[in-house]
């Protein structure tokens, strides 16, 4: 009934199978390595492309936010005690942009570094340089997956905040 139970627990946690002192042979065949270079030739392509979009963003923002400066400069200029808005929209503007470069840049980084690490762990023959690499694609795609659940957490709020007005607004009517 115990060793049931111990597998049992094992199965659910499968670091708990890894043994540190015997750890199990795992064997990567050529086809195996050739794939994983191909896979590292890919993500270090669209990492690179990420990267490069994401210094063009900055670029842009340093353009359009003079511009918008601008603009919000003429906009609220004609309107008495309002010259402080232009700065702080035009502030606000360019801090969301900022934080979406950086939450954009963090799993590119890990793709870029998974994409670095898995071709020298391949060529080298490197368990651990494999292991690292490894961990850098399951935190890419565990960020990715965050990301994921908080945009549909997002969309769904919009769509029954949507619900919610139009009713109110029906009932006003």
């Amino acid at each position: 009934m115990v060793n049931n139970e111990n597998e049992f627990s094992n199965s659910l946690n499968p670091s708990n199978n890894l043994n540190e002192q015997n750890p199990p042979n795992l064997v990567l065949t050529t086809a195996s390595k050739d794939f994983l270079l191909e896979t590292a030739k890919w993500a270090k392509f669209i990492s690179l492309v990420g990267l490069i979009i994401i210094g063009i963003y900055l670029v842009l923002l340093l353009f359009m936010s003079t511009m918008f400066s601008s603009v919000f400069n003429q906009m609220f200029s004609k309107q008495v005690g309002m010259e402080a808005y232009s700065g702080i929209l035009s502030g606000t503007y360019f801090f969301v942009i900022i934080v979406i470069l950086l939450i954009y840049i963090t799993p590119i980084w890990m793709l870029y570094k998974f994409s670095t690490k898995i071709k020298h762990a391949i060529l080298q023959n490197n368990s651990e340089e494999l292991q690292v690499s490894l961990n850098f694609l399951r935190r890419h795609y565990k960020f990715i997956g965050i990301l994921v659940v908080i945009m549909l957490s997002f969309y769904a709020l919009l769509i029954v905040g949507g619900f919610i007005i139009s009713i109110i607004s029906s009932i006003n009517s």
